[in-house]
């Protein structure tokens, strides 16, 4: 069994099956459980038997957002798990349209802040993954914690690089995507990891560091690690 993080805040075991495999699916089959505040959320002994490339590229899929995202795209404020349901209530007066509109962007936050949210074919609870500046805030079902986001992301790292190496010798074309995913993780976002950031729009980001500091308007997320941009700037 191999443990990453610390089932006391944040914590994975994870055991591999003894098959091996010459795909993607069957080379990452285990045992994965996870724990949040030193409760279990996925799997009791042993932990939940899954095919764990589909954790590698959801992770690389949402790395930025993981990293870099502190506030909901409606700015309810409410934390992650209940945003759904302050959701609902702020649709009960809005129109039909922007119901739409915003329900679309509340799924596409959630999908990326959920670590259960890239397993097909299984649904463990979901678990929450929000950066608070410096800390991170990890929520599941009857638990939360927040722990140094440093530590989150070493964590998440160890992980994806073990599940990394099981794929690394394969010739399958699932796994040569998902590795080639996972190693250019840093850069795969639909929006600039400035507009991730401070909670704006490409555009707006444009606008408003174009004339005043114009090397953030597509830093790298490497430089943007550190918590010295605010999504109060949105405001």
């Amino acid at each position: 069994m191999m443990r990453f993080g610390d089932p006391e805040t944040l914590g994975f075991d994870l055991t591999w099956g003894d098959d091996g495999g010459k795909t993607a699916a069957e080379a990452t089959r285990g045992q994965l459980r996870l724990w949040v505040g030193a409760r279990s959320m996925w799997g009791t002994t042993g932990g939940l038997e899954w095919t764990w490339v589909e954790l590698i590229e959801h992770l690389s899929r949402f790395w930025a957002p993981l990293l870099l995202e502190e506030t909901d795209p409606l700015g309810l404020g409410a934390p992650i798990e209940l945003l759904r349901e302050r959701a609902e209530e702020r649709w009960t007066t809005t129109s039909d349209e922007q119901r739409d509109r915003e329900e679309e962007e509340v799924f596409a936050y959630l999908e990326a802040h959920d670590l259960a949210a890239g397993l097909a074919g299984v649904f463990p609870a979901s678990v929450f993954v929000l950066r608070e500046g410096q800390l991170a805030r990890i929520a599941g079902k009857g638990a939360h914690v927040r722990i140094p986001f440093g530590e989150l992301e070493q964590t998440l790292v160890d992980l994806g690089e073990a599940v990394a190496a099981q794929l690394a010798p394969l010739a399958d074309e699932r796994a040569k995507a998902a590795l080639a995913a996972w190693r250019s993780r840093e850069v795969a976002s639909p929006l600039s990891p400035t507009a991730l950031a401070t909670g704006q729009t490409d555009a707006e980001v444009a606008e408003l560091f174009g004339s005043i500091a114009p090397d953030l308007i597509h830093a790298p997320l490497s430089k943007l690690r550190e918590p010295n941009l605010s999504s109060d700037s949105r405001e």
